[in-house]
């Protein structure tokens, strides 16, 4: 969904505490805010398996697989999500991207193509719903009755995928019970027709909305014409089942998001991130797909080296109203040791954040982080408005933006207890259990004693 057509995607509709319950269990959905880059052509699939961390080409079948693109250093330059069309598609891959750089991407793509037969085109026509795993079903049926479904697939994490492998130890990851579905649909251009000539009756303040939220504007006047459609969608599955289904916004999706420890870049990253920072190996990486740009970097630091910072998922003392803001410090003491990447209030667990620290800041060390300002925002949402109508989330913010306003005053700390992502050792499970040439150290053969052998 591309950035003109955002009317339908807002960070909340009524209230995110009570969104969060709903899409628990099944009866509401988010339309996200991703942009997609249509690969075609026969060798589309393999080039896309050359340039970054996964196998999409035909090994891959009709799996749903995440992905990313390194630099040579091996730092995440981009994040993906592969899905496969089929045969009756030509075998074509559709890219699930972030906001914003689905161009940029698409042009690295052509350029690195030479002489393959690959094409990369940004594809306005789809977008994308999320859902939990007890909606799914309801959303996918809905989506056929008005033939725009064209696939679905559950969120992978925090599974450890074939031939990746985990840098957390723990009995129970937090986000074992995480269970995001995506449901993807493209509009058809008759359908986008018939909804914009009034063909199909639907009037958008029959969604309600908070008092914050204007429900008078025109939804249908975007030229995308998913945007149109996505607003269609929305209002039938608003009023089907006796009108007990609802919509979420971005807040109570990310809440749920960092609750689970999932990190989502750039979000929870910066430009020198490597996979293993963030726990990516599990889903995005696979170990033994062979050459890609970075792969020698995401290999040393599994077999000889540890990642110098962690993903760690932060539970913020909950007494108070107030909360972070993305960007703000982290604290061990006086020290600072990383930065609040995302931040949510969950509806259980209350305010958590994801942070990125040094590494070796041990495990049950009890961390500060600085309080957000009332006009924190994120992606340009003042939290204030929301903030009149509840203080019990007046300072509710989300990861979707690094960009949080910061007040004159100094802001106070706020304490927040570690929930461990990414282990202080910095081994994974597919870390050898000693560093390759102990046994030579050990045993005094090096290259110092060949060559004196060799004299």
């Amino acid at each position: 969904m591309p950035h003109e057509s955002s009317d339908l995607i807002r960070p909340w509709w009524t209230d995110p505490i009570r969104e969060q319950h709903a899409l628990v269990d099944g009866r509401a959905i988010a339309l996200l805010d991703k942009e997609f880059i249509r690969i075609h052509g026969d060798d589309g699939r393999k080039l896309i398996t050359m340039l970054s961390t996964q196998i999409v080409d035909e090994r891959a079948g009709s799996q749903v697989r995440e992905g990313l693109f390194l630099n040579h250093q091996g730092h995440i330059t981009w994040a993906y999500t592969a899905i496969p069309l089929g045969p009756e598609s030509g075998d074509d891959l559709i890219m699930m991207v972030e906001p914003g750089s689905a161009h940029e991407l698409a042009d690295f793509i052509m350029s690195r193509r030479f002489m393959m037969d690959v094409g990369a085109t940004v594809d306005e026509s789809y977008g994308v719903f999320g859902v939990w795993a007890s909606g799914r079903a309801d959303l996918e049926r809905l989506t056929q009755d008005e033939e725009v479904f064209v696939t679905s697939w559950a969120d992978p994490w925090p599974q450890t995928q074939p031939d990746g492998a985990a840098y957390s130890h723990n009995a129970k990851h937090p986000g074992a019970e995480y269970e995001a579905c995506f449901v993807l649909c493209q509009t058809k251009r008759s359908s986008a027709q018939d909804l914009q000539r009034g063909n199909v009756a639907w009037d958008p303040t029959d969604i309600p909305v908070a008092d914050t939220v204007d429900a008078s504007r025109n939804f249908g006047g975007v030229t995308n014409g998913l945007a149109v459609l996505g607003g269609h969608l929305l209002s039938r599955w608003m009023n089907h089942d006796d009108g007990r289904h609802i919509i979420a916004g971005t807040h109570a999706w990310n809440a749920l998001r960092i609750a689970a420890g999932k990190p989502s870049w750039p979000t929870d990253g910066d430009e020198r991130t490597l996979p293993h920072e963030l726990d990516l190996l599990r889903t995005s990486v696979h170990l033994t797909k062979g050459c890609y740009p970075g792969q020698e970097t995401v290999a040393r630091i599994v077999n000889l080296g540890k990642p110098p910072r962690r993903l760690v998922l932060l539970n913020i003392d909950g007494y108070s109203a107030s909360t972070t803001a993305p960007g703000a410090a982290v604290r061990m003491g006086k020290r600072v040791v990383g930065t609040v990447t995302s931040v949510g209030r969950h509806y259980e667990w209350g305010p958590q954040a994801l942070a990125l620290i040094k590494r070796a800041v041990p495990e049950n060390e009890v961390l500060t982080v600085d309080e957000a300002d009332e006009s924190s925002e994120t992606n340009g949402e003042s939290i204030a408005p929301f903030a009149e109508k509840s203080t019990n989330m007046s300072s509710l913010v989300t990861g979707d933006s690094r960009d949080a306003g910061r007040g004159s005053e100094k802001p106070e700390a706020l304490a927040a207890s570690q929930r461990i992502l990414v282990s202080v050792d910095g081994r994974s499970t597919a870390s050898p259990d000693r560093r390759p040439g102990t046994e030579l150290r050990r045993s005094g053969v090096g290259l110092g004693s060949v060559s004196r052998m060799d004299r």
